[in-house]
C-alpha cells in the first residue's frame, strides 16, 4: 500500500484502477497496465516456484514402493 500511496507510478496505477476514463489524461495506460501484469505474473511464478520447491523431494515420499520398483525392473527386463 505504501508503494501505491507514495510513488508516482503507484498513484498512476491507483488512478488507472479507480476510474479509467479520468485516468486517460496524460498517462500511458497500455504501458502502465502491461507493467502491472508483468509484475503480477513474475510474483505469481515466484510464489509457485517456492511453493513447489518446498514440497518436492521429501524423504518419505516413496516409502513402501520398493517392491513395485523391483517388480517393474524384473518384468521389464534389461534395457
Amino acid at each position: 500500500m505504501l508503494y501505491l500511496e507514495r510513488t508516482v507510478m503507484g498513484r498512476h496505477i491507483f488512478a488507472l484502477g479507480g476510474n479509467r476514463r479520468r485516468a486517460v489524461r496524460g498517462l500511458r495506460l497500455g504501458r502502465i497496465q502491461m507493467g502491472v501484469f508483468v509484475v503480477s505474473g513474475l510474483t505469481a511464478s515466484l510464489a509457485a516456484f517456492l511453493g513447489a520447491a518446498s514440497t518436492v523431494g521429501s524423504c518419505g515420499d516413496a516409502a513402501g514402493y520398493e517392491l513395485y520398483v523391483i517388480a517393474s525392473a524384473v518384468v521389464e527386463g534389461p534395457a
